[in-house]
């Protein structure tokens, strides 16, 4: 039987799939992103550093460690020293600020490194942030989109 499976997790996100009888290939991506204009040459600045990223209207979203690199680095050149990075998650849930921009992130971290089947009928399975015990908030509308993705 093939499988893979995925841990969505605020900081991180790990995924596992078996590949062959007795071994397992991990692959772990930093969930954030960082938001830049796409300015004329953006894009192929980005491609040819070999970046993850997405074109949401006139911005670019940098994903995972390669937002990480590049937000240092727009933050060393700034004379200030904020960075702009963000995170998709917060408290274990979907960043309430940015929802919809921040399910897409999620959505594209989270194909980046499962991939597409290998197999009809893969099987995935995914865990999610337990429900918070100091919060009223649950983690509902988290695992229902996790499951759709």
């Amino acid at each position: 039987m093939c499988a893979c499976s995925i841990d969505i997790g605020t900081m991180f996100l790990v995924s596992a799939r078996q590949e062959g009888s007795d071994e397992i290939k991990f692959i772990t991506q930093r969930n954030c992103f960082c938001t830049i204009e796409n300015e004329e040459g953006a894009e192929d600045m980005l491609s040819g550093a070999g970046a993850k990223f997405t074109k949401e209207g006139n911005k670019l979203n940098i994903l995972g460690e390669d937002a990480i690199r590049f937000s240092n680095m727009f933050s060393s050149f700034s004379k200030e020293s904020v960075s702009n990075l963000k995170r998709p998650m917060k408290d274990g849930l979907i960043n309430t600020s940015e929802e919809t921009l921040a399910l897409s992130i999620i959505e594209k971290l989270i194909s980046g490194i499962v991939g597409k089947p290998q197999k009809d009928k893969e099987v995935c399975v995914y865990s999610v942030p337990a429900n918070a015990v100091d919060s009223q908030k649950t983690n509902g509308f988290h695992q229902a989109r996790a499951k759709q993705i």
